[in-house]
């Protein structure tokens, strides 16, 4: 959660493009195995600098019986975006 907090605190407008979610499939017996992964490009505006962020993301996400997520995993290229908020140009 404080991760997630630090994300919508820092940013405005937060949404995600082009998602794609699909089922997660078991690697022994190509199975769906009720997992989620989804790709898609997350957009905002960082507060601090105004400057617009654009970033690739790909996530993971399993669910118990109860259909409560139990464990995820996110994938992107933080470095980038420190990168471009920190950078001079607009």
């Amino acid at each position: 959660m404080e991760s997630l907090k630090y994300w919508t605190d820092n940013w405005d407008s937060l949404h995600l493009s082009n998602g794609i979610f699909l089922p997660g499939i078991d690697t022994a017996n190509h199975q769906m195995d009720g997992s989620v992964r989804y790709y898609g490009t997350w957009n905002g505006v960082y507060k601090a600098t105004g400057k617009t962020t654009h970033v690739n993301f790909y996530g993971v996400y399993r669910f118990n019986s109860d259909h409560k997520m139990i464990w995820g995993s996110d994938y992107f290229d933080v470095g980038g975006l420190i990168n471009t908020v920190l950078s001079k140009k607009k």
